[in-house]
């Protein structure tokens, strides 16, 4: 995987592509917390390039967004993903390495903050104390290790196995967002 300077999307959005440091590190933590296979293997990390190496998700899986889309709904698979993003949420709130580690807020403010809760208030504003409020108290409360993009197209499913993406808003914040 290689992060570029933009973003895939139709906006004209950046980020710098070091966010993928923190992914990196997000999957070595994550991979030491979670059961085996929960996250793909970090193989490696070019630090000059921007590359991350990591372990290709085997076949059969499909992809969560898609399977709600399709209409499937599965209680079991919502309690397991809720338990594994439980050990997250626990392991990271005691765990002082981890959280000096994913201190810093500046990709979780660039590719969530911005986009989501800052974006939605220049169009309602309305909404616009509730989304200041918002942005405070999420900033604000350093509770635990977040995922920072636990997210249906984030996770895929496979046979008996759960696997998580994207971690390079990981940071040591509010669960809640999550």
């Amino acid at each position: 995987k290689q992060a570029l300077e933009k973003l895939r999307t139709e906006a004209e959005w950046f980020s710098d592509p070091k966010r993928l440091k923190i992914e990196a590190e997000g999957l070595k933590w994550m991979g030491k917390q979670l059961p085996e296979g929960a996250v793909p293997k970090h193989i490696f990390f070019d630090n000059e390039h921007f590359i991350l190496g990591m372990e290709a998700i085997p076949q059969p899986h499909d992809n969560l967004k898609e399977l709600l889309l399709n209409g499937m709904l599965d209680f079991f698979l919502a309690e397991k993903l809720g338990h594994m993003l439980g050990i997250i949420h626990h392991k990271g709130a005691s765990d002082p390495e981890a959280q000096q580690l994913f201190e810093d807020h500046a990709f979780f403010i660039n590719l969530r903050i911005e986009p989501y809760y800052k974006h939605s208030a220049r169009e309602l504003p309305e909404a616009g104390t509730f989304f200041e409020k918002l942005i405070e108290d999420t900033l604000k409360n350093r509770i635990t290790i977040v995922h920072g993009d636990f997210s249906p197209k984030n996770i895929l499913v496979g046979k008996n196995k759960i696997i998580y993406l994207d971690a390079e808003c990981c940071n040591f914040g509010d669960p809640v967002f999550d």
